[in-house]
């Protein structure tokens, strides 16, 4: 094993590389990329009542064969006084090929498959992540169902988009305080041709409180007084600058501090099935089955 002294500084020819590529992340003059843009000022906050929609996903147990995993999805409906009016959540168990995608399809079409109950609940439904045919088409659908009568927003924290041909993302771009911008059409039929975006939403750029992130906002539906809403249940101090009832939803359906629930559940049923000793040699432990034989490597180093 080669130990490295803490004043080793490398090989030159490394160091130059490494400097270049870190300066071609984030050019120092983005902030001049905001000058072309039309930007809009976001009007004083609106009352709306809003739904938001969510969900957690994550692989329990795997043979290298077949796989066991859980998926927790659900919504949370508020009054603008951030009174709860409705919640629900579902757990399932699923059987699947090894291929950890196919856990994230299921739950993306179960989260999609809650737009139309959550539409009863209020006119506006927040839905985290993009309006997008990606990784199925079950969203274009959905929407058609509801936008007659309700508002869908898509709401991402993160995105691969860059309208202006930038090594880093649109949501990289310091805007100022509620303030957002629509992307090109040339651009959003570009999204529809590429399955990014559904055909009947609208994208947006938008940074809805002094402290909190640019975002990127899909709607479908009637778009007025959207960010309006958006602006009012984003000043809440727990986060700043992001929808207040997503952050909720996030927090009631996420799986990182509920997973040890489902895999006493499925510890339990293998063990009642005699598949005790399966069940250990199978268990996944951060991303990697517990048993395998580069965990055990890994272990020695």
């Amino acid at each position: 094993m080669l130990l490295l002294h803490p004043s080793y500084k490398g090989d030159g020819r490394v160091r130059e590389k490494l400097h270049s590529i870190v300066a071609d992340i984030m050019p120092t003059d983005h902030a001049k990329a905001l000058d072309r843009l039309e930007v809009a000022m976001i009007g004083d906050a609106q009352k709306m009542p809003v739904v938001a929609i969510d969900g957690g996903s994550s692989m329990l147990w795997s043979n290298g064969i077949r796989s066991i995993g859980v998926i927790r999805v659900g919504f949370i409906a508020y009054d603008p006084s951030y009174r709860i009016i409705k919640t629900h959540v579902k757990s399932e168990f699923f059987s699947l090929e090894s291929e950890g995608s196919l856990l994230d399809l299921e739950r993306h079409k179960q989260e999609v498959s809650l737009i139309k109950e959550a539409s009863l609940h209020a006119p506006l439904i927040l839905f985290d992540g993009a309006l997008s045919n990606i990784p199925d088409k079950g969203m274009e659908k959905a929407l058609e169902k509801t936008t007659s009568y309700a508002t869908v927003v898509g709401v991402s924290k993160k995105s691969s988009m860059s309208f202006i041909s930038a090594p880093y993302p649109d949501t990289w771009l310091p805007f100022r305080p509620n303030t957002y911008y629509e992307i090109p059409d040339a651009e959003r039929k570009r999204m529809v041709d590429s399955k990014s975006l559904v055909k009947s939403a609208r994208v947006f750029l938008a940074k809805l409180h002094g402290n909190g992130p640019t975002l990127r906002i899909d709607i479908s539906g009637k778009s007025k007084e959207v960010f309006e809403v958006l602006r009012h249940y984003s000043s809440y101090r727990l986060c700043p600058g992001y929808p207040f009832p997503l952050e909720e939803i996030h927090r009631i359906v996420c799986l990182s501090d509920k997973r040890e629930i489902y895999e006493h559940q499925l510890r339990k049923e293998m063990e009642h099935q005699g598949l005790l000793k399966e069940y250990f040699k199978g268990k996944i432990v951060k991303g990697i089955e517990s048993n395998g034989f580069h965990s055990v490597l890994d272990n020695l180093v």
